[in-house]
């Protein structure tokens, strides 16, 4: 299984680059509501000012006693969600991307391999009438493109003849007060009354919503694709870490320009740039072979 977690460690390695970054241990279990921290080591570079984070939480701490180890924070920064932390939890110190921020650009990359045409296979069944020509597809919310419709046989043959692109329509903006969802599915052909047709459509990827989150079964994510959300996420995080150095307010770069030049973490996220678009249209055309065109 593979869960939201191992993907934020691999977008972690790639923009680290093995780099170690200073962390803590949470030195009790934390509830939602509590704002005060006791950290298992020495605070060290946590001081009034600093960012830390724990799990998908980022804190900003606003006290610290070195001799007691106690931190005092305000909860559920930078968009993030209070939520409760275990005994020795790992605290992330002044990190330059949190595993909050990670799994942020992790979700919205999804969203953009969604948008380059890759796509999750659902399905839905309605029961057809023989009285009744036009369905309301309850309960489907994502639907970019029916696949397939198939139609249940009577019998013992389990036969689940296929449909053709004419013999149904879908509408998108149905009249909601005779179709809920919005959605409508006109079936053409006659079926077998009280069985079930399953439509089989193309949906975008599912955002996830827990670090614990199973890639395949909640995002709807094939395997194969598995290291393309931490290269996207890589490739925004990156892009992003460049307008630090160009802020006209603030202290530059402490690195020497003819080590890292202007522009050098662009250069970087290009390369993987190049590196994704190789890969999402390796995807493509996998996609493509297991789900051909339906005439």
């Amino acid at each position: 299984m593979t869960t939201a977690n191992d993907l934020i460690d691999a977008t972690l390695d790639w923009v680290l680059g093995g780099e170690d970054e200073n962390v803590n241990v949470l030195a009790g279990n934390v509830d939602a509501a509590d704002t005060s921290l006791t950290m298992l080591y020495d605070l060290n570079e946590i001081v009034p000012g600093t960012m830390i984070a724990v799990g998908l939480e980022v804190m900003r701490v606003v006290d610290a006693s070195p001799t007691s180890k106690v931190v005092t924070v305000i909860r559920g920064q930078r968009g993030s969600t209070a939520a409760s932390h275990s005994q020795n939890a790992l605290v992330q110190v002044a990190p330059r991307f949190s595993r909050w921020s990670v799994f942020r650009a992790l979700n919205d990359d999804l969203a953009s391999l969604s948008g380059f045409g890759l796509f999750q296979i659902k399905t839905a069944d309605i029961t057809y009438n023989s009285s009744v020509m036009t369905y309301d597809l309850t309960g489907v919310t994502d639907i970019d493109q029916v696949y397939s419709l198939r139609y249940e046989v009577p019998g013992a043959t389990k036969e689940w003849p296929l449909l053709r692109n004419q013999d149904y329509r879908l509408e998108r903006h149905a009249d909601t007060g005779d179709f809920p969802s919005g959605l409508s599915l006109t079936i053409y052909r006659e079926c077998y009354s009280g069985r079930a047709v399953r439509v089989a459509y193309k949906a975008p990827f599912t955002r996830m919503t827990a670090a614990s989150d199973d890639v395949q079964s909640v995002a709807g994510l094939p395997a194969t694709a598995n290291d393309l959300p931490p290269l996207g996420a890589a490739i925004r995080l990156m892009s992003g870490h460049e307008s630090g150095r160009v802020a006209y307010d603030r202290q530059p770069d402490t690195r020497r320009a003819q080590e890292v030049p202007p522009g050098a973490s662009l250069q970087a996220a290009a390369g993987w740039t190049r590196l994704r678009q190789q890969r999402i249209d390796d995807e493509l055309r996998r996609l493509s072979r297991r789900y051909p065109v339906r005439r």
